[in-house]
């Protein structure tokens, strides 16, 4: 445990992981890491309901790494502590009782996305070049949903990424997706599209025959077994766009034609240039802190308090340094260069 010696003990959170994993939790956390986070989750205009976010993203995220680690084994007896990146959680079972031999919230083929999920930090790390925090972020707010850990009747997460132009923002939802369920899976809204109010009937349909564009993309995923939906440059949306898509109570939308959509199944991640004007007149020297207060500054501006506080998590993508640059670059080339030579029958070499 780290910080305070005083331990915070939550009754209510101990109960909720005894009636997901089968059997008697205790759960402390260190008083000055809960204090921390009450802090982090209050917003002067919402009072305490960004907090659930706050707090929901941080215990999920030791449950899942948990997981990963082999700490939390379905079907094992053991005694379990859980220490989370030192920030003092520690969940313990009784000793040599077992976890159930997989919790229904659980997905089906767990083995394989224990694996998937342990792995997904490094595949981005090594496909997008330069955002190393991001990406790290980008998994930490996508594993907890891939591994069942999302309550019933809401979206496995929803994360708004911010960050100038061309730093890697698409790119590292869709290695995401091409990673942990297969190539072309990811369903992609450019908002720009629907920036009009004339253009808002498009989107969920213009009649009782038609599903929408919106309907068309869910009706890809659930074909082709992915679950992230893409909405890209949110803010270019029309504001009635924007209210269906982040504003629903329960994960669910209904179309035109009276067929309603579980969102509940998928991952709905909104890319944004909020900010990012500022952000690349900033020196490279401004502290991470720094730079996404700017970010978020932008993302009240814009978005409505009540739409903001429904996003788990906020991600900030910084501009690129010169070595980073040359580093994609580099990249580029011998991309480039593979396809060449397997144009022209491996007659080209770097």
């Amino acid at each position: 445990m780290t910080g305070d010696n005083t331990e915070h003990q939550p009754a209510q959170l101990s109960e909720t992981l005894s009636k997901a994993f089968g059997h008697p939790h205790h759960m402390e956390i260190g008083e000055g890491v809960f204090r921390r986070l009450v802090t982090e989750g209050y917003h002067r205009e919402l009072g305490a309901r960004p907090m659930r976010n706050v707090i929901s993203r941080r215990l999920r995220n030791a449950v899942a790494q948990a997981l990963i680690d082999g700490v939390l084994v379905p079907g094992v007896k053991r005694s379990i502590v859980v220490p989370h990146g030192g920030e003092g959680f520690r969940i313990a079972l009784p000793r040599d009782t077992a976890l159930p031999a997989l919790p229904k919230s659980f997905p089906p083929d767990f083995g394989s996305a224990i694996r998937k999920a342990s792995n997904l930090k490094g595949q981005l790390r090594k496909q997008v070049i330069g955002q190393e925090t991001a990406t790290d972020q980008l998994a930490e707010a996508i594993i907890p949903g891939e591994l069942g850990l999302t309550p019933a009747g809401m979206p496995r997460s929803m994360v708004l990424i911010c960050g100038p132009t061309g730093t890697g923002k698409t790119k590292a939802i869709i290695e995401a997706s091409q990673y942990l369920y297969g190539s072309d899976v990811l369903a992609r809204i450019d908002m720009g599209e629907f920036s009009t109010e004339v253009s808002v009937p498009r989107l969920l349909g213009e009649n009782r025959q038609d599903c929408g564009f919106l309907g068309e993309q869910i009706e890809k995923l659930d074909k082709s077994g992915g679950h992230f939906l893409l909405l890209d440059e949110i803010e270019k949306g029309h504001p009635k766009v924007t209210d269906m898509l982040l504003g629903m109570e329960a994960a669910r939308i209904t179309l035109a034609n009276g067929n309603t959509i579980d969102l509940s199944k998928y991952h709905i991640f909104a890319t944004s240039n909020l900010g990012a004007r500022d952000l690349v007149e900033t020196s490279d020297s401004m502290p991470e802190r720094a730079r996404k207060r700017i970010i978020e500054d932008a993302a009240k501006e814009f978005f409505r308090p009540e739409i903001l506080a429904r996003f788990s998590a906020l991600i900030l993508y910084k501009k690129l340094t010169s070595q980073v640059q040359r580093a994609i670059g580099e990249q580029m080339m011998v991309q480039e260069l593979g396809f060449l030579s397997s144009m022209l029958g491996n007659r080209l070499a770097a």
